[in-house]
């Protein structure tokens, strides 16, 4: 794009295989099987689908669909179910279950029978706090590293749970790598969505988990098929599970999957501005990464995130910080018609990428790559909501005159 610091840089995927791959882990059976586990759970409901029927006709597409997972297991995110199905896959196997995976009761049983065990998780937030609330409701202890930034409010919520808390001067990556080394040192279980850990299998159990995600939109929408889906990568375990749903379940009638990330831990786009088909990693000591999207903030993909999207996904976007905040902006200020969302920064990016695109004249161009049209069907997924309310109400006032 020719456009002096623009808010939004676009990279059509040029990398992408012409066929879509299988990818058996990832299955309609295996999202079945973890929907199952998921329902097993006793905070289980399935989380709301909103259609924005005012926004869509405002954009000018045919629909758009916003899946609210701050309203997953009253979490406020979406992470506790990949940490949740990764940590029963882990027990069944330890515990030499014959079924691949176990209900909730049972893990929990099977969990406190199992003296002193430690759950650890590198957060900057939401993920520690979904660790330690499953480590209280299975009667174990959590252990959560969080990384330099995060406010007072979010350590009180993890520790409110439960949650033994430390919190670091470190980014995000070196937060993982510290937990890591802890968890080795200390015989505890690291139970991180991206492959710091050297059990990548214990790392696929947690990508499989976010299959419910999938599974529970496309029972939502039923016959209904959107064209498109744009998705947060932060280190792109959650995004990377459901394109190979996607894949697997509808071939080369698959949707258009857009990937969107902060300009300043945009570790997708850049691996793929590469052109080699490696990963990129810029994780710098002496440069942190600097963003307000908690939770996107990370500048080292998964490396079994990468392959996936690479191969399979339409697009990559880099949006600066004032993107998460139109979306925050447009979901929290509705079209009369169209419920009222409250998003975090990070849960916002989708949205305010979609808005962004649709109303600059000069991003017709990212439009037309897209192949967005009236004839359009977009489904977005808000990943969390707000956990520090000042810094949301100071988020949706910020850029608003710039």
């Amino acid at each position: 794009m020719s456009l002096e610091n623009p808010d939004l840089l676009f990279q059509r995927n040029t990398l992408k295989k012409e066929s879509p791959r299988k990818y058996p882990l990832f299955s309609a059976k295996e999202a079945a099987r973890v929907l199952s586990f998921h329902k097993s759970m006793p905070i289980y409901r399935e989380t709301p689908i909103h259609e924005m029927d005012k926004l869509a006709s405002y954009l000018g597409i045919e629909k758009l669909w916003i899946k609210d997972e701050s309203k997953r297991f009253d979490l406020n995110a979406y992470h506790a179910l990949g940490a949740s199905y990764g940590l029963a896959k882990w027990i069944a196997y330890k515990g030499k279950q014959n079924n691949d995976t176990i209900s909730f009761d049972r893990m929990a049983w099977l969990l406190r029978s199992m003296k002193d065990f430690v759950i650890v998780a590198a957060s900057d937030a939401n993920h520690g706090y979904g660790v330690a609330y499953l480590a209280k409701l299975c009667g174990c202890k959590a252990k959560v590293y969080l990384s330099q930034g995060v406010s007072e409010s979010k350590i009180e919520r993890i520790r409110k749970v439960g949650g033994d808390v430390e919190v670091l001067e470190l980014s995000y990556d070196q937060t993982i790598v510290h937990a890591k080394e802890e968890a080795s040192k200390n015989g505890w279980l690291l139970l991180q969505n991206t492959t710091v850990e050297a059990d990548e299998s214990l790392i696929t159990y947690i990508m499989q988990g976010y299959l419910t995600l999938a599974c529970e939109a496309y029972e939502q929408l039923g016959e209904q098929r959107p064209t498109h889906i744009v998705l947060q990568a932060g280190i792109g375990s959650m995004a990377a599970s459901l394109q190979a749903y996607l894949c697997n379940r509808f071939g080369a009638n698959a949707p258009i999957v857009v990937i969107v990330e902060p300009r300043a831990a945009d570790c997708f786009y850049s691996s793929h501005e590469l052109q080699n088909g490696q990963s990129s990693s810029f994780m710098d000591d002496s440069n942190p990464i600097e963003t307000v999207m908690a939770g996107l903030n990370n500048g080292i993909p998964s490396r079994l995130a990468w392959p996936i999207l690479r191969d399979e996904s339409y697009a990559f976007i880099s949006c600066r910080d004032k993107v998460s905040y139109l979306g925050m902006r447009v979901l929290n200020t509705p079209l009369q018609g169209d419920p009222r969302l409250t998003a975090s920064e990070a849960g916002a990016l989708s949205l305010g990428t979609l808005f962004k695109i649709y109303n600059e004249n000069h991003r017709k161009e990212i439009k037309d790559q897209l192949a967005l049209d009236e004839n359009s069907r977009v489904l977005l997924f808000l990943t969390e909501g707000p956990s520090d309310w000042q810094r949301f109400h100071k988020g949706i006032w910020e850029d608003v005159f710039t």
